[in-house]
């Protein structure tokens, strides 16, 4: 949004993302060498935003995290269509769903080193964008990723500022709605991360309602104050409001190890990586 209402959205997230930072300033760690072991898999999730051509940039970024799964929100097809000759080497697999609507931003794609048992489109309760549930044969594993990107917040310059306030409130309940949908087409015996673009802050109830399921912030575990660490920047400006609204949270099948957030993405949005191990035992094995 590039409009009055895509500022007040800004304003919004910023100033309530202010309430929970310290400071501005991202902690950024490096997973450049990342163990190649059998038992670590690390995912990255990124929204490119759809207006950004800046393909080679946005592989870039790909290739840095060192990620063996990448969950990309918002692709148009031209990158679609790039990212499969010019990372096909790295990632020879590689999966989208989506409507293709006139805003072309809800498409979701998944790149991947391992092949795909599964992969379909699940379908949005409150008519936005639809999730995109995969299984990846990690090894000699089975892994779960669901790919979500939840209802933007509608804000627009013909409201007054409290009624702009009521729709941002509001939309935390929509977002909960979205997730709870979504979350029970999961397999709950499979060992599971869950990523993508919220649009949500890190105490709204979607957030504590994936951590009252089981669920790890990958961001909680790895810093000690993961909400001074934006995943957001309105317009990719240095000096305009930030939000941590993506995430990657896992079940308890597994624990980090590392945590990566690359800023240098040309989108609005930073791109996030995890390294996840086994915490158990219970991995589901592909026989």
């Amino acid at each position: 949004m590039k409009s009055t209402a895509s500022f007040l959205t800004s304003l919004l997230f910023g100033l309530l993302g202010a309430v929970q930072q310290l400071s501005a300033q991202t902690a950024e760690k490096s997973m450049e060498n990342c163990n190649a072991s059998a038992d670590i898999l690390t995912v990255a999730s990124f929204n490119v935003n759809y207006r950004n051509r800046d393909f080679q940039r946005i592989e870039q970024a790909i290739v840095r995290s060192g990620a063996d799964c990448v969950a990309l929100q918002e692709t148009p097809e031209g990158l679609e269509g790039h990212l499969k000759k010019s990372l096909h080497d790295r990632y020879p697999y590689q999966v989208a769903v989506g409507r293709r609507r006139a805003s072309r931003s809800d498409r979701l794609t998944l790149l991947s080193r391992f092949p795909f048992k599964q992969n379909e489109s699940l379908q949005s309760p409150v008519k936005w964008f639809d999730a995109q549930r995969a299984v990846v044969a990690w090894n000699r594993y089975d892994v779960q990723i669901l790919n979500l990107h939840l209802a933007p917040v509608h804000v627009g310059s013909h409201r007054s500022p409290g009624e702009n306030i009521r729709a941002f409130w509001q939309s935390r309940m929509v977002h909960l709605k979205e997730v709870q949908v979504f979350a029970s087409q999961l397999d709950p015996n499979l060992p599971t991360v869950i990523c993508g673009d919220f649009n949500s802050l890190p105490t709204d109830p979607t957030i504590r309602y994936l951590l009252q399921q089981g669920f790890q912030d990958s961001f909680r575990t790895c810093f000690d104050h993961p909400e001074q660490n934006p995943t957001w920047q309105y317009q990719a400006n240095p000096l305009a409001p930030t939000a941590r609204i993506d995430y990657l949270l896992y079940s308890s099948s597994f624990r980090v190890s590392d945590c990566l957030i690359d800023k240098a993405t040309g989108s609005d949005h930073f791109l996030i990586a995890t390294t996840l191990e086994w915490a158990t035992e219970n991995a589901t094995v592909d026989p």
